[in-house]
């Protein structure tokens, strides 16, 4: 099974439906409005998924580990992304959330939904999202830009950990709080120097820096007077 077409068949798909289907690698959602858990989970050629325009209810882990799965349909309908829906999903290089003059717009994306997606490289959340939650987008090493939406108010815990790459992070305009782990291992290993105004205008008795030992990271840190701790 290659394709899967079911435009006007079905219009729910139940939880584990088509699990670990190592050959499908085209799927039509265009008429389905209900997505089961881990639904198509460890897809491992899927490749394509089009239009999820109709989805109304879309179950945790859904897509995850589909590692070919390069492009996904715009998302209409939905208000919540559940965790880890495209989790480790390697491939994927593009998203579309609703925008907020459209429709509702996503309000809530869970705990690892984009988790491992290694291919975003940029990442910008609707500003209808007022929720997140831990690791949504950590590990998502090839994301070089980074908007968070402007009414959230909390950075959840290691957000955006281990982006890397990343060389622009937009914050919300109301933060109020930052997370444990926020920006985990986004200063990578090779850097040799950072500017001595880089940081300015952080207060110092909040940041703490996690640095590896023997890294240039930790020599500035201790020059500046940073607070850090080593990594685990």
């Amino acid at each position: 099974l290659e394709t899967l077409g079911l435009d006007g068949v079905a219009a729910e798909i139940g939880r584990e439906a088509f699990i670990a289907c190592t050959s499908l690698k085209s799927l039509d959602l265009s008429n389905v409005t209900s997505i089961g858990e881990k639904a198509f989970s460890y897809c491992g050629t899927l490749e394509t998924v089009v239009s999820l325009e109709s989805i109304t209810s879309l179950g945790k882990n859904a897509f995850e580990e589909c590692r070919s799965l390069v492009t996904v349909g715009k998302i209409g309908n939905l208000t919540r992304l559940p965790n880890e829906v495209f989790r480790e999903c390697k491939a994927l290089a593009n998203v579309t959330l609703p925008d907020t003059m459209e429709t509702i717009g996503v309000t809530t994306i869970e705990e690892e939904a984009f988790s491992g997606c290694d291919s975003l490289q940029e990442i910008i959340v609707p500003d209808s999202v007022v929720k997140m939650g831990n690791h949504v987008f950590g590990g998502c090493r090839s994301a070089t830009r980074i908007v968070f939406p402007k009414y959230l108010t909390y950075l959840p815990g290691s957000g955006v950990s281990f982006c890397n790459y990343m060389v622009e992070f937009v914050f919300p305009e109301n933060v109020k709080s930052i997370s444990n782990y926020f920006f985990y291992g986004c200063i990578p290993a090779s850097v040799t120097k950072i500017d001595s105004t880089a940081f300015d205008g952080c207060k110092k008795d909040k940041l703490v820096w996690v640095v590896t030992p023997g890294s240039y990271a930790e020599t500035y840190a201790k020059k500046n007077y940073y607070h850090y701790v080593y990594a685990k």
